[in-house]
């Protein structure tokens, strides 16, 4: 019994040993693999040529250069704007498309307010204009007043004095005659005295009636002469006070048109019919449009616009390299969507220069998130921006808030801001 069971043990034995040989040497080609694919050339182990065969055809790339690394957008420099239309309203037409690029002041769309408010810019208008005419209508018939009562003042000023001229002439004449008069009379008189020569009585007695008749006339024309100029003097007064008065007429008639209130309401009109209009606020292109005609707007943006021109990244670089960071150090900016070669998703992603021209000083939470797991997702860094040049911001100009890479190149010397090119693959 024992000899059959030992034989029967040892027949079993080359199966278990070839099966431990099997494994042993699968063991070892695991094991040498994974030393080649990681550590180094499969030369020393006669596997060169497996190795270089493996081993994809692109050429050993030099030293990166050193620099603060991070995680960046692409912006426009000036920001993109949400441009927004006064409400409540309704669109009724939009004149722009996506892409299209505007000038500022340009009309972006129309709001369905614009013929109402149309209609009263116009009747404000034309109440405006009327009152403007009814003013001139007045104060040419004011004038007319004015310009008589003038007329009136100027007469009395030039007539005036030669009225009391000629009185003052009637009066001399009166004087010489009563002194004449009276000569006569005393002549005859003396004649009674002498009455050597007889003088009738009659004679005498209308001599004497000349006298005093004369002295009347004197006394009158002196009078009327005093009158005369006192009333001079009171017409020429009065003929001002009309003149005045005109004046005065004139102004309260044209005080009493509301010009300058009509007027503000023109002008309150046009900046309301100006407001059913949506312009540009700024030269740019229409990066999207979220309305169409017939549609609410309120506070929400009816559009975002954008000066692509310039463009830049926003680096988010982490607080305790901030310090190593300085306006005017360049950087390199790589782009995951451009390739080098058009179309080869295997090529070296695209590499643009730019300047660091503003350096933020808040600290923050990092908005931008690494595609490696093993990064990490919550930092504190500072906004640091980077201009790219003319020619980087034309080939990224369609790219606003891509995710970009960026190295700061903080051992270099600083340098101004140049054009943005694309660079070999460090």
């Amino acid at each position: 019994m024992s000899t059959t069971a030992t034989s029967s043990g040892w027949g079993q034995r080359p199966l278990v040993w070839l099966l431990a040989g099997l494994g042993l040497g699968f063991t070892i080609g695991s094991i040498v693999t994974v030393w080649l694919g990681a550590f180094g050339t499969a030369e020393p182990l006669g596997l060169g040529k497996l190795r270089t065969y493996n081993r994809p055809n692109r050429e050993v790339r030099p030293t990166p250069l050193p620099g603060v690394v991070a995680l960046g957008r692409l912006e426009p420099a000036g920001g993109v704007i949400a441009v927004s239309a006064p409400g409540p309203d309704i669109i009724k037409e939009v004149l722009i498309s996506e892409g299209q690029t505007v000038e500022k002041g340009e009309p972006l769309a129309i709001l369905e307010s614009h013929t109402e408010r149309q209609l009263e810019r116009d009747h404000a208008k034309g109440e405006y204009q009327e009152a403007l005419r009814r003013r001139e209508r007045i104060r040419a018939e004011a004038e007319q007043r004015i310009a008589e009562a003038r007329l009136a003042r100027d007469q009395v000023a030039s007539l005036g004095p030669c009225d009391i001229e000629a009185q003052q002439i009637k009066v001399s004449l009166l004087e010489y005659q009563l002194q004449e008069a009276r000569k006569d009379l005393n002549r005859l008189a003396e004649l009674r005295a002498t009455r050597d020569i007889t003088v009738p009585q009659q004679q005498y007695d209308q001599q004497r009636l000349l006298v005093e008749q004369t002295e009347k006339e004197l006394e009158a024309a002196r009078s009327a002469l005093h009158k005369l100029k006192r009333a001079l003097g009171y017409n020429l007064r009065t003929a001002d006070a009309q003149v005045r008065s005109a004046e005065l007429a004139r102004d309260r008639a044209l005080e009493e048109i509301p010009v300058a209130a009509l007027k503000r309401a023109w002008e309150l009109a046009e900046k309301r019919l100006e407001r059913a209009v949506v312009r540009a606020p700024q030269a740019g292109t229409i990066l999207r449009l979220f309305v169409r005609p017939g549609e609410a707007v309120g506070t929400a943006p009816i559009l975002q616009l954008a000066d692509t021109r310039q463009m830049v990244v926003i680096a988010e670089v982490y607080e305790t390299d901030i310090e190593r960071v300085r306006v005017g150090q360049r950087a390199v900016v790589v782009v995951p969507a451009l390739r080098q070669v058009a179309g080869d998703l295997n090529a070296d992603p695209v590499e643009l220069e730019g300047t660091v021209d503003r350096i933020g000083a808040v600290v923050a939470r990092n908005q931008l998130v690494d595609l490696d797991p093993t990064a990490d997702a919550d930092k504190r860094v500072v906004e640091v921006r980077v201009a790219l040049g003319q020619a980087g911001s034309a080939r990224v100009a369609r790219l606003i808030y891509h995710q970009v890479s960026v190295r700061i190149l903080v051992e270099q010397p600083a340098a101004p801001a140049t054009a943005a090119r694309a660079v070999p693959a460090p």
